[in-house]
């Protein structure tokens, strides 16, 4: 197919697809709406006057049902308006607006007219009733009976005799009252009438004022509506007519374009041969474990070449950069990518799927390009791009098949190669998000151990004290009383070193599951050691000597004295407990940097580390039991709580580092400490300024929050930037993904509250990661350890946090 006729073809595709959706809207959406919200204003209108009659009849005991209809009123007139504006009748939507402020003023009126009449009418009644029996024998008593008279009939007409027969009846009655002495109750019953006299016809006013009907401004609305939607109607018309002409010549381009097809049948035959065996290979790597991924991908290579009669295959993933070649023993390919990218045509940043063909003939001599192919004994390579955007910097994966002789497959028919990188990087985002789900699962697992044990401690060791104090007091007297060769008094020593253990237990409770957060100063590792040997020594006697050796920094580190002390304390203990008498117990400190093929945990990042090791020449443990060492509650000693092990890791992890175990049965065990020197506590060689402050947890990096609230919003905000971030919130998740789709490189981090199943957050996450792969995601939820696994790994979530959140876990979900 020539140019033209593509260019041709793909407008006329737009132009039907246009075309097709103008003609098929033959109703205006707008007018819809403002016809249902007219016909519910006038609902709403018809129930105001019946609620606003029956008010009046008193058989409603309060006025919510009129302020309902008044609110009703208000929206749909709210809604005719904004449909109507921008239009020709907008001054009828306005006119609309005005009519039921008209209506809601005369409905507040008669609400407050209305009540008065009930409350004045059964204070008239009443005083009447205790009249009549007062006066019964009086003069006033004929006078009474006229003014209920005239009342009554006022009450039914509000018409101006009517008043005046009311106000006549009072008048005669205070001319009465003037000359004869008349009971109290007169002159609240001439107050009420006089009140009544004057708000009745006032009530019957406003009653009619909102019972009136006029249809003149509803019916003009409805017109306009008419009118738009008869424009509609005439238009969806026209386009019908257009759409014809555009189907006839764009059959005609089709018929032209499907003559021209039949030149190029062997073609497509080798074209659909190709998909085929594609086909199978994306379905096969598609379908493959997840563990299995790394070591089938190579073969797949070595297939995908054979069925387009490729030498050689390359494929390189943006997302982790590694490099796999086939056949793996030459890899020449390997040699030319870097080139390859360094010179892609500018047009391949515009696509998805970029397909290159390359020829050496065609390279300039001398060119970077040509001097590749002279390297590898290439003389063609077809090459699919995918670029992707990572952070400020942009990358690119790369599927490239090298030829020893010229390749006759051109760009166009490998096309469908992309197909493969497509499916190589769904499989690579697939092993991606499994090693999501695991580290997930274990955060999870893990905070639902330490919110257990915390809510355990919290529940029950006060109350656990006290039971322990109540039965050590009662030891204890009873140890006073007793013989001392009394039977009872082991059972008695018994118990009150049951007690004893018992304290112990809920002190290393509350000690592991319910650390506070401490103030963490510069401390001397050095002399800490010092200090915590001599009380160590203290505290186990002369049965073994501690042994302390090497030294680890001269300028202080930041850390937790206190905590740091007692776990180093607990390590001893610990070690005096495995010993033999009279074997020592050595501490080793020195300082270890963790990079590439230097043996240290893990989970280490890399960097400069304190090492504290203390050492015994006891029993030493079993690889079984070191795998249980540090779960809590796990103990080999009859006395031991199980939790000074758990307690000293956690507390070497919140200082950025690990506890680690090693051990030889028989032999002896060695607990090792890793302690990070931040950039504040390193030597004046490693650092800048060693007075300077110590920095924050971030450096300035740009945070993308999304919160639920415009208080949480703030709030989470300061927290950010009291760590060191530049936070940058939202509370409409559209917004936040249209901010991101705009500088996706302008974040560096993505913050979200709220629960796993949020769409919104969901979507923020997806977005995220094909815009920006490489930023965190960070789920901010209530209690993520009982969220269900699969739900925050579809969520897209990279790392949990608790709500609310606390500075500690928001800087190690961020930095991690």
């Amino acid at each position: 197919m020539k140019l033209f006729d593509r260019i041709a073809v793909a407008l006329l595709v737009a132009l039907l697809s246009w075309l097709m959706f103008m003609g098929s809207s033959t109703s205006d959406p707008a007018a819809v709406e403002a016809r249902g919200a007219l016909d519910a204003m006038l609902s709403h209108e018809d129930a105001l006057r019946r609620d606003v009659l029956s008010a009046r009849a008193g058989l409603l005991n309060n006025y919510d049902p009129i302020a309902a209809d008044i609110a009703g009123m208000d929206r749909a007139a709210q809604t005719v308006d904004r449909r109507l504006s921008g239009t020709g009748a907008g001054h009828l939507g306005k006119a609309l607006i005005e009519r039921v402020r008209r209506q809601e003023a005369l409905a507040n009126r008669f609400n407050s007219i209305d009540a008065l009449l009930h409350n004045s009418l059964a204070y008239l009644r009443t005083y009447s009733r205790d009249l009549t029996l007062q006066t019964a024998a009086t003069p006033l008593r004929p006078s009474i009976d006229r003014l209920s008279s005239a009342m009554l009939n006022l009450t039914l007409v509000s018409s101006a005799a009517a008043k005046a027969e009311v106000a006549g009846s009072l008048d005669a009655l205070a001319r009465q009252c003037r000359t004869f002495r008349c009971p109290p109750d007169v002159d609240r019953l001439l107050a009420h009438g006089r009140l009544l006299n004057a708000l009745l016809p006032e009530a019957g006013e406003t009653v009619e004022a909102l019972i009136r009907s006029d249809q003149r401004l509803p019916d003009a609305i409805r017109a306009a509506l008419l009118d738009r939607q008869t424009n509609a109607d005439t238009w969806a018309r026209r386009y019908g007519v257009l759409l014809y002409i555009a189907s006839l010549l764009l059959l005609y381009l089709l018929v032209r374009w499907g003559l021209a097809m039949r030149a190029h049948a062997a073609a497509l035959g080798r074209q659909a041969a190709l998909e085929h065996a594609i086909a199978n290979l994306s379905r096969t790597l598609l379908g493959t474990p997840v563990d299995d991924l790394d070591r089938r991908i190579v073969p797949t290579l070595g297939e995908l070449a054979a069925a387009i009669g490729a030498d050689e295959a390359l494929l390189r993933t943006a997302q982790s950069g590694r490099i796999r070649a086939w056949p793996a023993a030459e890899g020449v390919l390997e040699r030319f990518w870097p080139v390859l990218l360094e010179h892609l045509p500018a047009e391949a940043h515009d696509h998805k799927h970029r397909v290159l063909r390359i020829s050496r003939a065609r390279a300039s001599p001398g060119s970077p390009v040509w001097r590749a192919f002279a390297a590898t004994g290439l003389q063609s390579c077809l090459c699919i791009v995918q670029r992707a955007q990572s952070g400020s910097r942009q990358t690119a994966s790369l599927l490239c098949f090298g030829f020893k002789a010229e390749s006759g497959w051109d760009a166009k028919d490998a096309a469908i190669l992309g197909a493969v990188l497509d499916s190589i990087m769904l499989a690579s985002d697939r092993a991606t998000a499994a090693d999501e789900r695991r580290r997930l699962e274990a955060r999870l697992a893990h905070a639902g151990r330490m919110e257990a044990v915390g809510a355990f401690a919290s529940g029950i060791a006060h109350n656990f004290n006290n039971l322990l104090g109540a039965i050590t007091g009662h030891a204890e007297m009873a140890l006073d009383v007793v013989r001392p060769r009394s039977t009872l008094k082991p059972h008695l020593e018994q118990i009150e070193l049951s007690a004893a253990r018992g304290r112990d237990l809920v002190k290393a409770l509350l000690g592991y599951g319910r650390r506070s957060q401490r103030s963490r100063t510069p401390t001397d590792l050095d002399a800490l050691v010092r200090e915590t040997c001599q009380l160590a020594q203290a505290a186990i006697g002369n049965a073994h000597e501690i042994e302390v050796s090497g030294k680890i920094t001269d300028v202080p580190v930041v850390t937790d004295a206190t905590q740091l002390q007692q776990t180093l304390l607990n390590l001893c203990s610990n070690a005096a407990d495995a010993s033999r008498p009279g074997t020592p117990i050595r501490i080793r400190c020195g300082r270890v940097d963790v990079r590439e093929g230097v043996d240290a945990p893990d989970e280490l990042e890399h960097g400069p580390y304190a090492t504290i090791a203390v050492a015994d020449e006891g029993i030493g443990m079993s690889p079984e039991v070191i795998r249980q060492a540090f779960e809590p509650f796990f103990t080999t000693r009859p006395s031991g709580t199980g939790l000074g092990l758990s307690t000293a890791r956690e507390i070497a992890r919140e200082h950025g580092g690990t506890l680690t175990l090693s051990s030889v049965p028989g032999i002896g065990t060695t607990a090792t400490i890793w302690i990070p020197l931040t950039a504040a506590a390193l030597p004046d060689a490693e650092q800048r300024d060693a007075d300077a402050p110590l920095p924050a947890d971030g450096a300035g990096q740009v945070v993308l929050l999304l919160a639920p609230t415009d208080t949480e919003r703030l709030s989470a905000e300061d927290l950010l930037a009291a760590l060191g971030y530049e936070p940058v919130g939202f509370t409409d998740g559209w917004a936040a993904v249209a901010a991101l789709e705009a500088a996706p490189s302008r974040f560096d981090i993505v913050l979200a509250m709220g629960p796993a199943d949020d769409n919104g957050i969901s979507w923020l996450f997806e977005r995220a990661r094909s815009r920006h792969p490489g930023a965190p995601r960070v789920l901010a939820c209530h209690a993520p350890h009982g969220q269900n696994v699969d739900l925050l790994s579809r969520s897209g979530a990279t790392n949990v946090v608790n709500l609310p959140l606390e500075a500690r876990g928001v800087a190690a979900a961020l930095a991690g």
